[in-house]
């Protein structure tokens, strides 16, 4: 499951979810009604998709059958077909600001930037997007590797 740490400059100029989803997001912010992929064949209905259901991303607006990018797993909205596969959808990309600008002045504590695939954050947010708590990272082999991002990290991102 990903961390729910929040991207550093996620705002987005005529940002509109209902018509559109911020490229800086990925789309996780739409919250329109487009429920067809890019070629145009309808979407498999949210409830029905098994793993990909609302009950597994409550907060990611997994409605009906529109396209949608739960959990950030894409670079942009999507949904599965009748086949169950994962296709992108042709979701309009809002106008934005530039996130580079936004992630140079700002606050690893507090957001991660996309563009060092989000090695900056050193923040304390230690639940997935889902709700679930994070592992400690003393539990697994990992913890030589970010000791020295964040000595005290126990369960955070």
């Amino acid at each position: 499951d990903y961390c729910d740490v929040p991207f550093c400059g996620e705002e987005c100029e005529n940002a509109n979810p209902e018509t559109c989803g911020c490229r800086n997001s990925e789309q996780r912010d739409y919250r329109g009604t487009i429920n067809t992929t890019a070629d145009g064949t309808e979407c498999m209905r949210w409830e029905d998709a098994y793993w990909y259901t609302p009950e597994v991303f409550p907060l990611d607006g997994l409605e009906e059958n529109y396209c949608r990018n739960p959990g950030g797993s894409l670079d942009k909205a999507w949904c599965l077909d009748v086949e169950v596969i994962k296709q992108y959808c042709d979701v309009p990309y809002c106008d934005e600001i530039s996130t580079s600008t936004l992630c140079e002045e700002s606050d690893p504590t507090e957001c991660e930037c996309e563009n060092v695939y989000e090695k900056d954050y050193t923040g304390t947010v230690n639940v997935t997007r889902s709700g679930l708590p994070c592992a400690n990272w003393d539990d697994h082999n990992y913890t030589s590797q970010f000791e020295t991002l964040h000595p005290d990290s126990l369960n955070y991102c």
